[in-house]
């Protein structure tokens, strides 16, 4: 859908993102390194609230485990090669980025009653993918 529709952000802005992505990939790395920890031992997310806590951590706890874990591994692969601007690098982030989608779609499904954090999830899935979509072409 992404190539069908000519929507898309403008080259200066793919330009700063395609610039600052690994560090953001990074920073990304570094906060949820410490989340995987604590998925770990007491089954929660570090935040502020428990809004999320609610949705997402039930008896399933595992699966996101699993996936953070993951992700983390694969984007940590990749780093590398994102700064080098490879293509091996996009693949990097745009397969957790799929993940991540699959993850928060399986939850919005499973917990209809109580549908606004998967919704969020979703919702900031769609745009990560776009965005990794839309600057594809600056890596070769």
């Amino acid at each position: 859908l992404h190539d069908r529709f000519n929507i898309g952000f403008s080259k200066q802005t793919k330009s700063k993102i395609v610039a600052y992505g690994p560090w953001l990939a990074t920073a990304s790395v570094a906060i949820i390194s410490p989340q995987i920890l604590s998925i770990a031992k007491n089954g929660n997310v570090i935040s502020i609230t428990g809004f999320f806590n609610e949705i997402f951590f039930n008896q399933q706890s595992w699966v996101i485990l699993v996936i953070l874990l993951l992700n983390v591994l694969i984007l940590v692969d990749g780093l590398t090669d994102l700064f080098a601007k490879s293509v091996r690098g996009w693949n990097r982030v745009y397969v957790p980025a799929l993940a991540t989608a699959f993850y928060a779609l399986w939850q919005l499904f499973t917990n209809l009653s109580q549908p606004a954090a998967p919704l969020l999830a979703v919702l900031a899935a769609w745009f990560v993918i776009f965005t990794i979509l839309d600057v594809r072409d600056y890596y070769s």
